[in-house]
């Protein structure tokens, strides 16, 4: 988990997506148009730890959101409106 361990993370752009559905697969697309981020980070739960959506690995859980914020992760966006 690079982002978590990296000093620099302030200086970083970097997003993270809470929700690796189907959904996420659109916004990382809009993103990556736009050139809004240099980095697309996802969240997702556990049993989806390891999984792509795209070409982005969910490598986060969302118990980690705290800790991501805290760190410099001041951009998260919800892409998934099924949570439970």
């Amino acid at each position: 988990m690079p982002f978590l361990n990296d000093n620099s993370i302030r200086e970083r752009n970097a997003i993270v997506l809470i929700g690796g559905g189907c959904h996420c697969g659109v916004v990382i697309d809009i993103i990556r148009e736009e050139n809004l981020y240099d980095e697309i980070l996802i969240s997702d739960l556990p049993e989806n730890l390891g999984k792509y959506v795209l070409d982005v690995r969910i490598d986060y859980t969302d118990d980690q959101l705290e800790e991501l914020f805290s760190v410099g992760g001041g951009m998260l966006y919800y892409s998934r409106k099924d949570r439970s």
